[in-house]
């Protein structure tokens, strides 16, 4: 007769491999239901498909390590093999944001921490199609980024120190080269803008463009606004 332990040790066996064969054929089954159907799907819909609990889907979800939305209430999930990520790591499926660095706080880590120089609260949200203050302002509570006022706007940096001071460093250099004027023009032409500020009294740059052009002088708007710049010249003055 068999021994009872042995029986215990071969059912225990068969049970084992009997549950792993169910397993793997239910998760090809998930697998392939993306692959036929939709590419981003809800917990509903998978739930309609199989016709389990949310605890069982949950976990089917966790096993395959499907990617979760980082916007849209993170409802909804793709393969990890479907997004094609730009270079800041996002992947849209029509509204629905994907990231490779996983949910919305991640993401704007990740993003921040990569970036040459920081980035803008703006600049961000442009990148990732939905607001991020609030997200921003809970991750600099936290210290996972530093937040900056450059040029009187909030710029955010990677909280690793040595990343953090070199884009710091690089972004106020941006913002010194944008503020620095470019060269002035001869100096005929600089006469010419002084005398027509004067004669029409205003700063309107364009109304300015258009005077010098009657006079036959082309002159590009940057170079009336270096001439503002550089002599300090006031609205008020010309009221």
């Amino acid at each position: 007769m068999i021994d009872c332990r042995i029986k215990c040790v071969i059912f225990g066996h068969l049970f084992y491999k009997l549950s792993f064969m169910k397993i793997t054929q239910n998760t090809n089954t998930l697998i392939d239901s993306f692959k036929v159907s939709k590419k981003v799907k809800t917990i509903d819909e998978i739930k309609k498909i199989f016709g389990h609990s949310n605890i069982t889907i949950y976990r089917r979800v966790k096993a395959n390590k499907l990617l979760t939305s980082y916007n849209k209430n993170s409802k909804y999930y793709t393969l990890p093999t479907v997004p094609k990520f730009n270079k800041y790591g996002v992947w849209f499926y029509n509204e629905i944001g994907f990231s490779k660095y996983g949910n919305l706080y991640q993401t704007l880590t990740a993003i921040i921490d990569n970036s040459s120089d920081g980035l803008s609260g703006k600049e961000l949200s442009v990148i990732l199609k939905i607001k991020v203050l609030d997200a921003l302002r809970i991750l600099s509570k936290r210290n996972t980024i530093k937040r900056e006022k450059i040029s009187g706007k909030n710029i955010f940096f990677s909280a690793k120190a040595s990343i953090g001071k070199q884009q710091n460093k690089r972004q106020t250099a941006k913002n010194n080269i944008i503020k620095k004027p470019t060269e002035l023009s001869s100096y005929q032409i600089v006469i010419e803008i002084l005398v027509v500020v004067i004669l029409n009294n205003t700063l309107e740059i364009k109304t300015l463009q258009a005077q010098l052009l009657l006079k036959k002088i082309s002159v590009s708007e940057q170079e009336i606004h270096n001439v503002i710049l550089h002599y300090e010249l006031k609205k008020k003055k010309f009221k």
